[in-house]
Formats: structure tokens, sequence, C-alpha cells
């Protein structure tokens, strides 16, 4: 390492290393098997052996037939016994052998068709393998159609290796529920106090919850899209914030690794209000153009280690939130100690924090991440009115190609609002970029305070940015820059 690294950084990186170890030994699954049952564990926690089938309970898995009551009813029973797996079996037979063709491919130049239970991330490396992008294969076996479920305290949901569980596009199937109370509405009508479609997998104040298995969400999103760019108030729509994939709200100790998503109308994987998530071995693929197609937003979520995941999709490739204006400070519940690493990116917004950031973002390192062809690559988002801090940020073995813009930063997202009062003025502290490169970027550096509000304590070393432009705006920020090219002119060069 750089011995000429500020000393923040050096201290922080250490200490988010720290964050990752012990999100690993208190997240990571343990799975036991005994003779005389079954059981899987998350974080020490048993799940009961019962295993609640879906197709015991009139789950059909022809793609056709409406199984939203059979799959309701499972998950019912499920949490009324205090848990357990709530399995989605790959009901069809080839010469009376369980069909097993995966769902998720990972693709590498040395490694073309890697199955979801390959250790694929062992090998990977970015400055070893070519990117390409992800795919989602279409699946082989049962197709699950059902509408919005609940998934209640230490429940582990399967998703056979081959089989679909594809969301219905009738509204009539996404209960009306209570929108997020930093939020005071859905992520489409924020602040308007109205009703809010369900999550397609959704739990509330649920803890010890699992999302496994190899198989394939989708989440039907083609309609969706389609109304959000036309007539809003047109079916499936209808004038109300489109549902999450999953979202996962007020609970700890939540797993999801091992299966591909796609399609999803809006945000895909939101944790909300979450101490304790371990996200890995997942594959995200929304079209580049689907609305607000987020990859993975963590709000006011703690203690949240994402790693080995691919991520192609329409918006911010992972975003970390906290609430929006004063609904979200007098929530007041912060994002922080997050690590996230070895992800690849496509397209998309970049590694985001913000803009709905009131009640802070802390202790975040993103490390060994690949993005190519994202609309941003470091990108850090606020506005007048929001208030909050964003401290303690790191990018670590950041490397970017084809990137519009590769490093952003902005207290004025939405130019032209009035200076406010010093709570509702945001404020960004310590962010920190080593061995980070770029190459064929369009715009190298973006870096926007507020004359009230500077960015302050930016620090780059080891940062090699190749664009066509180096430097856009350069206001109202100050740092210093270490072995880097270009170095912005509002830094400082040591």
């Amino acid at each position: 390492m750089n011995h000429n690294v500020p000393l923040s950084f050096s201290s922080w990186h250490i200490l988010a290393i720290g964050i990752g170890i012990v999100c690993v030994l208190c997240v990571s699954p343990m799975a036991h098997a005994r003779s005389d049952e079954q059981s899987n564990s998350c974080r020490g926690v048993t799940v009961p052996p019962a295993v609640y089938d879906v197709s015991k309970y009139g789950a059909k898995g022809d793609g056709k037939t409406k199984d939203t009551d059979a799959v309701r009813k499972a998950f019912e029973d499920c949490g009324r016994a205090g848990g357990g797996t709530v399995l989605f079996p790959n009901l069809h037979d080839f010469g009376g052998e369980r069909a097993e063709s995966p769902a998720i491919n990972f693709q590498h130049s040395d490694a073309a068709n890697v199955g979801p239970h390959d250790r694929w991330h062992e090998f990977w490396a970015p400055d070893q393998v070519p990117l390409e992008r992800p795919t989602v294969e279409d699946g082989h076996g049962s197709v699950y159609l059902t509408g919005a479920f609940n998934i209640s305290s230490n429940t582990v949901v399967k998703v056979d290796t081959g089989v679909t569980v594809l969301a219905s596009t009738d509204s009539d199937d996404f209960p009306l529920i209570q929108p997020l109370p930093w939020y005071g509405g859905g992520s489409d009508y924020q602040q308007s106090g109205d009703l809010i479609y369900q999550a397609f997998v959704h739990s509330l104040h649920a803890d010890n919850i699992r999302i496994t298995g190899g198989g394939t969400l989708d989440g039907s999103g083609e309609p969706w899209w389609k109304c959000w760019r036309g007539d809003r108030k047109s079916s499936p729509c209808s004038g109300v914030s489109r549902p999450h994939m999953i979202n996962l709200v007020s609970g700890s100790n939540m797993e999801i690794d091992h299966v591909a998503i796609h399609n999803s109308p809006s945000w895909t994987l939101h944790f909300s209000n979450v101490t304790g998530v371990h996200l890995h071995d997942v594959l995200v693929v929304n079209p580049a153009d689907a609305p607000n197609a987020d990859g993975i937003d963590l709000d006011c979520s703690q203690q949240v280690l994402v790693e080995n995941c691919q991520l192609d999709v329409g918006d911010d490739i992972v975003a970390i939130k906290s609430g929006i204006d004063w609904l979200g400070r007098q929530y007041g519940r912060p994002s922080r100690d997050i690590l996230i690493r070895n992800l690849q990116g496509f397209h998309g917004h970049g590694l985001s924090i913000g803009s709905e950031m009131s009640a802070g973002v802390h202790n975040v390192t993103f490390f060994n991440i690949t993005l190519d062809g994202t609309d941003r690559g470091v990108r850090l988002k606020s506005e007048r009115g929001r208030g909050g801090a964003v401290t303690n940020i790191t990018y670590h073995q950041l490397h970017m190609k084809n990137v519009d813009t590769s490093v952003s930063m902005s207290l004025d997202y939405h130019s032209g609002l009035k200076p406010t009062n010093a709570t509702a003025t945001p404020r960004f502290d310590g962010i920190y970029l080593f061995d980070v490169t770029a190459e064929k970027s369009e715009t190298g550096f973006d870096l926007q305070g507020l004359e009230e509000s500077h960015i302050t304590n930016v620090h780059l070393d080891s940062v090699d940015i190749s664009a066509k432009h180096a430097v856009g705006k350069c206001e109202y920020t100050s740092g210093s820059c270490t072995h880097s090219e270009p170095c912005p002119p509002c830094l400082t060069k040591l």
C-alpha cells in the first residue's frame, strides 16, 4: 500500500475491512445436514426443518395459471408455524429426473457458462478477465405466475435451479400499503402521502430471511415501464408508485444469494431499515432503458456486506440512501458500516450515494469493482433541502471503461434551488479514492459543492483517469491529489 495515503484514508480502510470480516462472520449462512432432520441456519438462528412446497398447495408452475393463492397460503402457514423453508420446486421431469438447467449465466472469457453454484468469484479478477455482459437464460423448468407475497421471520425462500417465479402484471395482485415513513410516498411519488403498491417480494418487521436456490425471479417489468413512460394513469400503473421487486423492511439478518433477478418494475433489491445484510452471488439484469430500475438500494440500513454480484440495470447500480428532506431527518436512521466488493456493473448510473440521504450515510467502502458502459462511476448526489451528511466514503480498486463521467460529486443535484437553513443543507466530507482507473471516459471529474457547503477532504491517491474532457466543474471543493492524473484544479497536488 502506498504510504503517502492520508492517515484518515488508511485508518478507515483498515476499519472497513474489519467491518467486512465482522459482516461475514455475522451474516454468512451455515447449513447443517443431520440424519434425523434437515435444517438451515442464518447467523446462528436455525430455521425450522419444515418445508412448505407451493406445489402441495396447488401451485401449477405452468406459467399460465395464477398460483397466487397457493403461494400466499404456503407463506402464511410457514409464518404461523414459526418459520421453515418455502419451496418453489421444479416440477418438470425429463426421463424421470428433475430438470436442473441453470437459470444464471455469469459470462467470462474463460467460463462462458458458469452455473449458479460454481464459485466463479474465486477466479474472477477485473484486471485479468475481459468484461462481457451478463445474461439471464430462459428457465427450462417450472414457471410460477403469482402476485405479490409476504415473507415472515425465520424463513428460507428456495427457488429451485431452472425455476422462474414470475410476477403478475395485474395491479390487483399487488396490495396497496403505506409508504415508508422516511419518504412519505413511493419512489415514483415521494412525499405525496399516497399509498403504494407492495413489492413483489416483501417483508415487514421480520428477521432471519434468506432467498436462495439457483432459480430466477422475473418482475414482468415491461407493462410497468410502458405506462410510466406514457400515461401514468393507465394500467397497471394507475397513478400509483410502481412496485419494487424485493423490499425487506424493518428487520435484521437478511441474506440473498444464488438467484437471478430481472425485469424489475422499478427498484430491484431494496433493503429498508435493515440491520445485518449479506447479499452475494446474485445476478441482476434489467434493460438499460428501464426507468428507475436500480440494482441495489441500501436504505437506512446498517452492517451490510454485498459481494460477488453482477448487475446490468437501467439506473443506479448501487444506491445508498437514508430518506428524503425533513422526513428523512425526522426518522433519523443513517445508512452506515457498509462494504461492497467484487462487483461487475454494466450500463446504469454507477456507484451512488444519494440523492435521498437526509439521515446521513457513513463508513462505506467500495472495493474491487469494475464498471463498463455506465453513465457515472463514482457518484455522490444531494441538493439544498436534503440536509444530512455523507462522511468516510472510500472507493478502492475501482476500474472503469466507457463511463460517461468517471467521478461525479454534487451538492447541487437539482440546480437553482435557493439556499436554506443549516439543518436542511447537505454536507460531504471525507471522500477517498485509491487505486482508481478509467479509460475512454467523456469527462473525468465533475465536482460541485455549494457556496454555503463545500465538499471537503476529497483525497485522490493513485487515480488515473483517461477522458476526453479531464475536468468539468470543480467548484466549492477541497482536498488533495497524490500520484494522480489529472488532479482537478480545486484540489491541492501533493
